[in-house]
């Protein structure tokens, strides 16, 4: 399996007790993630999402100055379809409830702690392939876009109508629709 994604991924992990943090840290560092930012003042996530676009974020819920669920809904509302960035919820409560309003608010996987290192490592490395697989998506549908344009343009110089306003059935047999 390529675990080139490792090395190229942007992690946050947020969580206002500094040795949870460095804990998180030094796991994914110690496997390969070489980007990993810690912060442990939730405060100042908006403007590192906005600074440096994470492809993962994993996030605790209770927080002093902003709850972690006040800060998943306002990434949910700042984002644009195009930007999806998978969140985990990473957290002491185990409550049902909490569980169901955290992916209710757009987290993308939830855990408890204390947490099982493993089981926390395939749940990002899942998260982040599919975060790479949407960027490639995004990527592939700017490069489609392009190329239309291209041959929009390529058919208007071929067939001048089209640069006045003619139909597209003048030009392109259009079939009909079988039902």
């Amino acid at each position: 399996m390529d675990r080139s994604f490792e090395t190229s991924a942007r992690i946050v992990v947020l969580d206002d007790e500094p040795t949870n943090v460095r804990l998180m840290t030094s796991i994914l560092e110690s496997v390969g993630f070489e980007h990993v930012h810690g912060l442990t003042d939730p405060r100042l996530l908006m403007d590192l999402i906005d600074e440096w676009d994470p492809d993962l974020i994993v996030l605790d819920l209770q927080m002093p100055h902003i709850d972690g669920l006040t800060l998943l809904t306002e990434i949910r509302q700042r984002e644009i379809p195009s930007e999806f960035v998978p969140i985990i919820v990473l957290t002491a409560d185990d409550t049902h409830e909490v569980l169901i309003r955290a992916m209710e608010a757009g987290a993308n996987d939830f855990l408890t702690k204390p947490f099982a290192v493993d089981e926390i490592l395939i749940r990002i490395r899942n998260l982040i392939v599919i975060r790479a697989s949407f960027k490639d998506l995004v990527l592939s549908n700017g490069e489609l876009a392009r190329r239309l344009v291209d041959r929009m343009k390529f058919s208007a110089f071929q067939h001048p109508s089209l640069d006045r306003g003619g139909h597209i059935s003048n030009v392109v047999p259009l079939r009909p629709v079988v039902e």
